[in-house]
């Protein structure tokens, strides 16, 4: 029997072996083709197509300094429109009604309701100028790993890019990462767990935001009201938040000190 060794065989059709077996290798690979960030984008948006508004009601619970305090439940009113106006307003009254981290914004540091306002009914760009305002960069588009899940990441370069991962398989914000030095903790990560069915939507029922600093916002959804009209008077100036224009203290107006030491502790941690 004539045996063939590897030199006998044509050249041309062992280059194509190797090509059809890196082939079925990668096409099963959940690498195998990368969407573009505008193309993840419209499939995101399509999650909460059916909502033209939102009126949310939420407990927000706070988390302060490394023991972990926690302080009591808070109940907050969110009110969004397509305009990319959010409003929120405190409507507990318990003792920490007062407390001059949540009063800054009315709702939390974090502006919470300028980031509610990514789920709801927007045409693509913007999505994109959203995101362009919270310094990420959606010409960067790349694939990671989370534990056994496949999640797109939109805007990161290096370990300091703001940057929002969505969900390979359903397509959901999973998490914001806020490089900016100039939120009261410093740069922060704000998450979006425990997505349920809105009617035809979907809703993260659980939102953390947390600073590197370790300090604490977590918000509990109570309720979802879509497609509620909403009174012009809940977005009077004085009350508006323009979520595509978030408002950034002037580093003058910031603690000389307080920003060094955040630069000291973020420079540590990223060595």
């Amino acid at each position: 029997m004539l045996k063939l060794c590897p030199s006998h065989i044509p050249r041309t059709i062992r280059l194509t072996a190797l090509f059809l077996c890196f082939f079925f290798i990668f096409a099963g690979s959940p690498f195998a083709y990368l969407l573009s960030a505008s193309q993840v984008l419209q499939r995101m948006i399509k999650n909460f197509s059916p909502f033209e508004t939102l009126v949310i009601v939420q407990w927000a619970k706070v988390v302060e300094g490394a023991d972990g305090q926690e302080q009591d439940l808070m109940e907050q009113k969110v009110w969004i429109d397509t305009q990319w106006q959010a409003s929120c307003k405190r409507v507990d009254t318990g003792k920490n009604a007062k407390d001059p981290d949540l009063e800054a914004s009315r709702c939390g540091w974090c502006r919470i309701e300028k980031i509610e306002g990514m789920f709801i009914n927007r045409p693509v760009s913007e999505m994109i100028n959203f995101l362009s305002s919270i310094g990420i960069k959606t010409s960067r588009i790349s694939l990671t790993h989370l534990g056994a899940k496949v999640a797109y990441v939109i805007g990161r370069n290096g370990k300091r890019d703001s940057h929002i991962l969505i969900s390979r398989d359903k397509f959901l914000p999973i998490a914001l990462r806020i490089w900016d030095i100039n939120s009261p903790g410093g740069p922060f990560t704000v998450r979006f767990e425990e997505y349920r069915r809105v009617g035809e939507g979907w809703y993260p029922y659980r939102i953390t935001c947390e600073t590197d600093l370790g300090q604490k916002h977590q918000y509990v959804i109570q309720e979802i009201r879509p497609n509620m009209p909403i009174e012009a008077s809940v977005f009077k100036p004085a009350k508006n938040t323009r979520v595509n224009l978030p408002p950034k203290p002037s580093r003058h107006d910031l603690d000389e000190n307080k920003v060094k030491d955040v630069i000291r502790i973020l420079e540590e941690k990223y060595q």
